[in-house]
């Protein structure tokens, strides 16, 4: 949408879609309130509106117009047009506004998460109405195959960069067909869900090397999807550069992080990285753990022997899958008394795993 059809008829009806659903049986506060009468062009609709910049780490910053109006429980929620892909192309979306980062031991974590679900879901409901009334809205699809069709052009989306990297905490779900098959995950290609984030991040590796720093500073920043995808990012770039950050990052707040993390200098063949991921087969979350077994066995590092033999005690059956895989990756014959205990493992893709590495080891 050009900014010359945002209309007054149409502003009237992305206003009232937007209040029945963020103040449901009741009356929006007076800040919230406009006399759309008074409406006669676009430029009397825009001037609602404050420009705002819009960061995007290590790049040039875009803008968006936002109107707040908030919602039930909410003051800072707003009304946004925020611009496409290609510059002079509009949308209309939600901004929660509610992005500030909270530690997880704070004492107000657990309201400020509560409250976020709330604002997401008043997001859903919002944009699900604009969307069914013909209002041109930011969708997750539309996003999603936009990013597949400029990771297709290669380092050619290189023009596009500050708006794919803005896009990388996005991870609204979105059925992979989108991409007309071409849709890329962390492990390969697939036809599964995938999100806007996600096909940002496989875009801004098609990039090649000016997207370096600003994955190296969205793996800094305080939104955690889009940090997830900056590390895995980070991985496929090939850049040996990231392997610090990435080492920091197995010890990042959230699981999905670390996981990706773990891949990702698995990726890089980071042996410098061994003693941290060693460490990290101690993780809380066993998909963490796992990762990391993976890690060390494309590492080939020996250095990793006793800490994978130690992990084929781990609770999680897939954990002890994947430390017997890169235990025969190794071929240590350290290993070897700790295989043969795994042939007794109550799960049978452990045994088989086993069985193979002592094959491997043997051979």
């Amino acid at each position: 949408m050009k900014l010359s059809e945002l209309t007054p008829e149409l502003f009237k009806k992305a206003l009232a879609l937007y209040l029945e659903r963020a103040y449901v049986g009741m009356q929006p506060p007076p800040t919230s309130r406009i006399d759309v009468g008074k409406l006669k062009t676009h430029e009397d609709v825009l001037a609602l509106f404050a420009l705002e910049p819009r960061p995007n780490p290590g790049c040039e910053s875009s803008h968006h117009y936002v109107l707040r109006l908030g919602n039930s429980r909410y003051p800072h929620m707003k009304m946004a047009l925020m611009e496409f892909l290609e510059p002079g192309e509009w949308m209309w979306a939600v901004d929660t506004h509610d992005r500030a980062p909270i530690a997880p031991d704070s004492p107000e974590y657990a309201k400020w998460r509560e409250l976020r679900l709330h604002n997401l879901r008043v997001k859903a409901e919002v944009e699900a109405a604009w969307r069914r009334s013909g209002v041109p809205i930011l969708g997750c699809a539309l996003s999603a195959r936009a990013a597949c069709e400029l990771r297709d052009l290669g380092s050619g989306a290189a023009p596009m960069l500050s708006r794919l990297t803005a896009m990388l905490d996005d991870g609204s779900p979105v059925d992979g067909s989108v991409c007309a098959n071409r849709t890329w995950r962390h492990g390969g290609w697939t036809e599964d869900a995938t999100t806007p984030g996600e096909q940002a991040a496989s875009a801004l590796v098609a990039i090649g090397s000016p997207a370096y720093q600003p994955l190296t500073q969205a793996l800094a920043g305080p939104a955690w999807i889009a940090r997830k995808n900056a590390a895995w990012a980070l991985g496929a770039l090939g850049n040996r550069s990231a392997i610090p950050l990435l080492t920091r990052a197995l010890r990042d707040t959230e699981a999905p992080v670390r996981r990706r993390g773990a891949w990702a200098l698995g990726a890089l063949d980071s042996s410098e990285a061994v003693p941290a991921l060693i460490e990290a087969l101690k993780d809380t979350d066993a998909g963490v753990r796992e990762q990391v077994a993976w890690a060390l066995g494309a590492i080939g590092d020996r250095r990793a022997v006793d800490g994978l033999v130690g992990a084929l005690g781990d609770s999680a059956a897939g954990v002890r899958k994947q430390a017997a895989l890169a235990l025969g990756a190794l071929g240590d014959s350290r290993a070897v008394s700790g295989l043969m205990k795994a042939l007794k493992d109550p799960d049978a893709g452990v045994r088989k795993q086993a069985a193979w590495a002592l094959g491997a080891i043997g051979g």
